[in-house]
């Protein structure tokens, strides 16, 4: 097991069935591991196992290594959001360490889950002071921005995250949608069919290839990448009720 790997299906940036059935298999036999038992939180959560499993095997993880932040974090961002403990969450973020750039990510993933994207923002502000270079900031950024209707300030945030990893596909989807969404269709265009062009060579998940579809209203294609979302499971789907992009189209 590969618990890089797993963290990167679990944020949308790997395929996420192979690898998540292949850390529940190796976790599974390692009941007494922190590693295992948070790649098996992870991939409990994404993949839809039945509710609970995700749970335990973070606290499990937490028993075994308390204070853990990816334990922490991976509680807040894929079990107790998604499952609308807006308490627990913040209950359980206050007790992480506030000077660790992946708290406050997990925080400001909160506040844009939560609608609150002016705070998403702020939290963006203060994760920038603990590590400029990080792309997730941008990417949280620039969602947060399109979601306050601030477009300008979304392509500037994509552009720099864009800068800073060029090959993540959700800062491109995020920056397509925002394209769209301003009336730039030829620019949402050309990034989804940089999309396309990206997912010959590596995973691009089917929600990122939808968010140029609904920066641009067409919801017959966002509806058509969703029935395949279905059958996928990338991890988008845990805030597919939360995430603002898809309002219109649930």
């Amino acid at each position: 097991m590969n618990l890089d790997e797993v963290l990167k299906a679990a944020r949308g940036l790997m395929p996420p069935a192979e690898i998540l059935n292949e850390a529940i298999r190796s976790a599974l036999k390692n009941p007494d591991n922190a590693d295992s038992q948070v790649a098996l939180g992870y991939a409990y959560a994404v993949l839809g196992k039945p509710q609970g499993m995700a749970e335990q095997a973070f606290m499990r993880a937490l028993e075994l290594a308390p204070g853990r932040l990816d334990a922490m974090t991976g509680l807040v961002t894929h079990v107790y959001v998604p499952q609308g403990r807006i308490q627990d969450a913040t209950s359980l973020l206050s007790k992480s360490d506030t000077t660790a750039i992946e708290t406050v990510l997990a925080a400001g993933w909160l506040q844009f889950w939560r609608g609150d994207f002016n705070g998403a923002v702020g939290l963006c502000r203060q994760a920038f002071k603990i590590n400029a270079n990080e792309p997730e900031v941008y990417l949280l950024l620039g969602r947060a921005y399109a979601a306050l209707g601030q477009y300008r300030e979304a392509f500037i945030a994509c552009g720099r995250g864009r800068v800073l990893a060029p090959e993540d596909p959700r800062i491109a989807a995020a920056l397509s949608y925002s394209y769209g969404k301003s009336d730039q269709p030829d620019e949402a265009n050309r990034l989804a069919d940089e999309l396309g062009s990206m997912a010959k060579n590596r995973y691009v998940s089917v929600l990122d290839v939808a968010m140029p579809y609904a920066g641009l209203g067409l919801g017959e294609w966002v509806s058509c990448c969703l029935e395949r979302a279905k059958e996928e499971r990338p991890a988008e789907m845990l805030w597919w009720e939360l995430s603002p992009e898809w309002a219109e189209y649930r």
